[in-house]
């Protein structure tokens, strides 16, 4: 995600700062120090993070007058706070927020076991850690059963575990012990509650996770739950938390994690299932999966979100724009648009 933005904001001649998260690895320190070796001293810069909030360097950024910008990819809820912090100089801020993804299924769909392929590799990949993760999918009544039964094999197909370990792991831990706990809540939540859960849901190394280190990290299990009620925190809500890393003069960037457990849902008509996808304030993201593409564009075309992929899962492209309409984000990213989020518009008067 940081070259994302790296990328336009030298381009459009803007200098770095870089702030990563204290939970993330090495990559973004070390893409700095290559860097230095290449551009001129104080270019690209990058600032170690910290967990205490007295000592908050991205709270320090956002306030800080000579910033002029501030990117950020990350929740809901970070992404105001860092607006809210930057409305007292008045940055320009680039926001890519968070979403609750919707996938429509339509009855008319073809291949069913390459389209359940895509939407369990849609929702799973990373351990569902991908802010454009399906997070729900809407399946059609008339095949409804033969699409859920198709994800079920899916899901039971991949395996969970260590990668560095292991042969044939696709999925691995989630990334903290902060995300790992929400999304532990929404498990135990939707056992409570009596939830049809038709995959996972056994404690797949969750011994030792007071340290993370036992079992080698926060492992939780692949889980599908059957056709829960919509008002439900499951659906309602996106299954992931942000945690802060900051890239600045311009550029703030959270890394965004989805837990690993997905709800299917039934519809039967077309204005149904538009407002349920769109009964969320976010609108990052959606996709839909038809074989007549007249009909698939109309749904799109309804969709209040930023990106809709078309018998596709979600893959942004550069050549396009990449945001989120409501409270996924303000601005864009990719494209000649997303280059110019890193200039000031100016014009010059000249008489003679």
């Amino acid at each position: 995600m940081p070259m994302n933005k790296i990328g336009p904001a030298i381009q459009a001649g803007n200098t770095i700062i870089l702030k990563p998260s204290p939970f993330t690895p090495y990559t973004l320190p070390k893409i700095c120090e290559i860097a230095q070796q290449l551009f001129p001293p104080g270019v690209i810069q990058c600032l170690g993070s910290s967990v205490d909030e007295v000592h908050n360097l991205g709270s320090l950024m956002t306030q800080h007058p000579g910033i002029g910008k501030i990117s950020l990819t990350g929740s809901v809820s970070t992404g105001k706070k860092v607006m809210a912090a930057c409305a007292g100089t008045l940055k320009r801020v680039t926001l890519e927020l968070g979403g609750n993804d919707a996938c429509i299924v339509c009855p008319d769909v073809k291949n069913i076991e390459h389209v359940a392929g895509e939407i369990v590799l849609s929702a799973f990949l990373n351990t569902g850690q991908v802010c454009v993760a399906t997070k729900r999918v809407y399946i059609h009544e008339d095949v409804y059963g033969v699409v859920r039964d198709a994800i079920v094999k899916k899901v039971g197909e991949m395996k969970v575990g260590d990668g560095a370990a292991e042969d044939g792991v696709m999925v691995g831990p989630v990334q903290n012990r902060m995300q790992f706990e929400k999304v532990k809540g929404l498990v135990d939540e939707v056992k409570e509650l009596g939830y049809d859960v038709l995959t996972g849901g056994e404690n797949h190394g969750l011994e030792g996770v007071d340290d993370g280190r036992k079992k080698g990290g926060y492992f939780l299990p692949l889980m599908v739950v059957d056709d829960p009620p919509r008002e439900s925190r499951l659906v309602r809500e996106e299954q992931f938390v942000s945690v802060p890393s900051l890239l600045s003069r311009i550029i703030k960037c959270l890394t965004m994690e989805q837990g690993p457990i997905l709800p299917l849902l039934r519809w039967s008509s077309e204005s149904e299932v538009i407002h349920w996808a769109n009964d969320t304030p976010t609108g990052l993201s959606a996709s839909v999966w038809s074989s007549d593409i007249a009909r698939a564009r109309r749904i799109a075309a309804q969709l209040d979100v930023g990106s809709v992929y078309i018998n596709s899962t979600q893959k942004p492209s550069f050549q396009g724009l990449f945001g989120g309409h409501k409270e996924s984000g303000i601005g864009v990213e990719f494209g000649q648009a997303g280059l110019l989020q890193y200039c000031n518009a100016k014009s010059t008067y000249i008489c003679f």
